[in-house]
């Protein structure tokens, strides 16, 4: 008999089973060249994929916000 022999046995009995159909929708799309797919599980709303990401972008968008509150607070404290 071989060291590398395995011998196993498993027994499994009461297995109930149902099919669960959960609505997952899957997008696709290409930006700059490169792919990306995003999944969204209809049941939970969990979003699944990567997106591009820009940090130009994000410092725009956070100085939109915050020059005009500035502004708001500026007007409403004189």
């Amino acid at each position: 008999e071989s060291l590398l022999e395995l011998h196993t046995a498993s027994l499994i009995d009461d297995l109930d089973g149902r099919p669960v159909l959960v609505p997952v929708w899957i997008g696709a799309y290409r930006y700059r060249d490169h792919p990306y797919r995003v999944l969204i599980n209809g049941q939970t709303g969990q979003l699944l994929g990567d997106a591009p990401f820009s940090w130009l972008k994000l410092a725009a968008a956070i100085v939109a916000v915050l020059v005009p509150l500035a502004v708001i607070v500026a007007v409403v404290l004189s």
